[in-house]
């Protein structure tokens, strides 16, 4: 029997005032993550050649994806700046990026433990009794995401009285340490400073 037209159903129309592009950009993001790790997975495993065609696919990949979720990170933190106590914002901090980054960091140490030799990497039992920051390989962005919006927090009192200004000055003062490689390579502040400009950049706009 055929559905009359009026009862068919309709796919969901967005919410008004809810832009389709950030959820898109994320979307292009993990992908290009997931690609990213497994494209080196398979070459540190032997199975590819690191070749041109691999440094040139693995520099285009890793140019891009990072920056882009700082990017879009900070262009909403604007708004949780506006309408979260700072009690509120750690909070939001610590359970979305801090708590993530310990389960992570030791589910996945556990799990390259118990792979033993087929693990590209093999590592130790010991490795368990690392502390999570400033962030194990590639749980380095937490890290880097924490502390950059710990910034953030702050100097909130600023930021609601003048928002764009203070991301702007914040911007600036992220691009000169990033550009005048002002902290240490290998400091616990190093991923941040290398992903602060995106964030700022983001948020300003």
């Amino acid at each position: 029997m055929a559905t009359h037209p009026s009862t068919r159903t309709k796919p969901e129309a967005p919410r008004a005032g809810h832009a389709v592009w950030p959820d898109l950009a994320k979307g292009l993001g993990i992908v290009l993550v997931v690609t990213g790790h497994a494209w080196r997975g398979i070459a540190e495993a032997g199975l590819m050649p690191q070749d041109a065609l691999f440094h040139a696919v693995d520099d285009a990949i890793y140019a891009f994806h990072m920056p882009l979720f700082f990017f879009l990170s900070g262009w909403f933190f604007p708004q949780l700046l506006r309408r979260e106590a700072p009690a509120g914002l750690l909070g939001r901090i610590g359970w979305r990026l801090f708590y993530p980054l310990c389960l992570w960091t030791y589910g996945f140490i556990a799990v390259k433990a118990l792979a033993g030799s087929a693990a590209n990497a093999p590592v130790a039992w010991s490795e368990m009794l690392r502390l999570p920051v400033p962030g194990y390989q590639h749980l380095w962005f937490l890290w880097a995401l924490i502390v950059i919006q710990l910034v953030a927090v702050a100097v909130r009192p600023l930021a609601l009285r003048a928002m764009a200004p203070v991301m702007a000055a914040l911007l600036a003062l992220a691009c000169l340490l990033y550009l005048g490689d002002l902290l240490p390579p290998s400091g616990i502040f190093n991923g941040a400073e290398r992903s602060a400009p995106f964030f700022f950049l983001g948020a300003l706009l």
